[in-house]
């Protein structure tokens, strides 16, 4: 019961971060993704110039620690295509440590001078998650960049 209220607090304080995109392009948030592991919540996803930011918050709902490998994500969009995230060319990272019931913003970025307006997107997570070496599955999360 305590781990689902804390998704539930989640999920509130999250909702007042999103506020205004002003000059940002347009962005439709997916559901949260909930598993017996994890719950992400998108918080902002946007374009500038070539690049793609999406920020979420992850909250670790085992009881043991999870580590987080962003550099590891993917982006597939909805013509088949995947994007590795941009590090190496802008920077890398080193994981994420996350506590048994903590959460933490997870900020990813993906460059790309070709996604077209409209596309939709899947954020990928094999071999993202780990608790200790056992990979933590994930369902790819959906977010929708652009009108």
């Amino acid at each position: 019961m305590k781990r689902w209220l804390a998704v539930v607090m989640m999920l509130i304080s999250t909702q007042a971060v999103v506020g205004c995109l002003g000059s940002k392009q347009a962005w439709t948030p997916g559901e949260p993704v909930v598993t017996s592991d994890v719950c992400i919540v998108l918080q902002h996803v946007f374009r500038r110039k070539n690049r793609l930011f999406v920020r979420m918050v992850m909250m670790n709902l085992t009881s043991s620690a999870l580590t987080v490998h962003r550099d590891a994500l993917t982006l597939r969009l909805n013509t088949g295509r995947t994007l590795q995230r941009s590090s190496g060319m802008t920077t890398t990272h080193k994981p994420y440590d996350l506590a048994p019931g903590a959460s933490r913003e997870v900020w990813v970025d993906f460059r790309s001078d070709d996604i077209p307006k409209g596309t939709s997107a899947q954020l990928l997570w094999k071999d993202a998650v780990f608790a200790g070496t056992r990979a933590v599955e994930i369902p790819d999360t959906p977010i929708f960049v652009g009108h």
